[in-house]
């Protein structure tokens, strides 16, 4: 494991917010303030997105986000586990200096004034390890690093972190925006540093009509046109009006075609899948998400189980192409179907 979630947020819309982030207080989706195009995510107050993970290496991780800061938001990464916080990246709106805090808002290291400054997107990236003794935070703004603290970074009980949260302290209602955000953790060799100033590239299915995928045995909620039925983002509707795929069918696959990314040379870090489902029955269901770069279907490490009540997303990531093992290029991305296998 080493790359646990990556958002473009430009998949999905304010009401379904909570089936890609824990918990949300502020938290909306913008189109009118991205930084490439598309979404951004919003917030106007303290703790806009909150989301839970599992990471491998638990006391350590490194995340990356863009960031655009409204001139009297204090913008601010928060890192900590389910008893609470271990640290506050945040930015003083007063002065434009990036501030490194403890659980009670004590300033352990702060950077140059000036770093940070309003209505401009920065990139902010944050490495850490906590521990009572020999903690490290790096901090970094568009590459270049203005906080470098050792010492104490353990403020909860346990020397571990599970969850982290974007948000702003803010003295009006104006909105602040993040956008091309990834977290990981430090293990598996890969993934496991600083990514750099990254772009999340959002790519949605295309129609049979374009280009039908290999796999096509879930059976149509309405026509006859896979691609066509799952080629959208939310909000959903209560059944969707039949715009889906489905099947009771045991290792049953379908796959999909999809657009060519954006650039035609880039270093590509990992490719997420984030399937949307739900059950439509009583009784156990589950499934992976799939990957077919050549001719054969590789199934996801992931068992999702959808709920029966609401939509929520299964999440794959492939730090490497699972056909060979080797990093992904932009040829193999283009050139690869995604989908989903029924397991349970």
């Amino acid at each position: 494991m080493a790359l646990l979630y990556a958002d473009s947020f430009d998949t999905y819309a304010t009401a379904d917010l909570t089936m890609r982030w824990t918990t949300v207080a502020s938290g909306t989706i913008s189109s009118t303030q991205s930084r490439n195009g598309g979404s951004a995510g919003k917030y106007t107050n303290t703790l806009g997105f909150t989301k839970g993970l599992n990471p491998a290496t638990p006391a350590s991780g490194v995340l990356g986000i863009a960031m655009w800061s409204a001139p009297v938001q204090e913008s601010y990464v928060t890192i900590g586990n389910s008893n609470g916080t271990q640290f506050v990246v945040q930015r003083d709106g007063s002065d434009g200096s990036v501030k490194l805090e403890d659980n009670s808002n004590n300033v352990l290291q702060r950077s140059s004034a000036g770093v940070w400054n309003s209505e401009i997107w920065y990139y902010l990236e944050v490495k850490w390890t906590i521990a009572n003794s020999g903690g490290n935070v790096q901090v970094r703004i568009n590459g270049a690093t203005i906080i470098d603290y050792t010492g104490d970074t353990q403020y909860q009980s346990a020397a571990t972190w599970t969850t982290f949260s974007v948000g702003g302290i803010a003295t009006t209602s104006a909105g602040s925006y993040c956008d091309d955000l990834y977290i990981c953790d430090q293990s598996g060799g890969v993934n496991d540093d600083f990514l750099g100033d990254v772009t999340v590239e959002a790519l949605l299915p295309q129609t049979d009509a374009v280009a039908p995928g290999s796999n096509a045995s879930w059976t149509c909620g309405t026509g006859s046109d896979h691609g066509a039925l799952v080629d959208e983002k939310p909000p959903y509707t209560a059944d969707d009006t039949n715009d889906y795929v489905y099947t009771a069918t045991l290792n049953a696959y379908d796959t999909w075609e999809y657009p060519s990314l954006t650039a035609a040379t880039a270093t590509i870090y990992a490719v997420q899948v984030a399937t949307c489902a739900k059950k439509t029955d009583t009784g156990a269901a589950t499934y992976v998400n799939v990957a077919r770069p050549a001719s054969t279907n590789r199934d996801g490490g992931v068992t999702h189980s959808p709920s029966d009540s609401s939509y929520n997303y299964g999440i794959q990531v492939w730090d490497a192409n699972p056909e060979d093992s080797q990093p992904w290029e932009v040829a193999d991305v283009n050139g690869c179907e995604f989908g989903v296998k029924r397991t349970g």
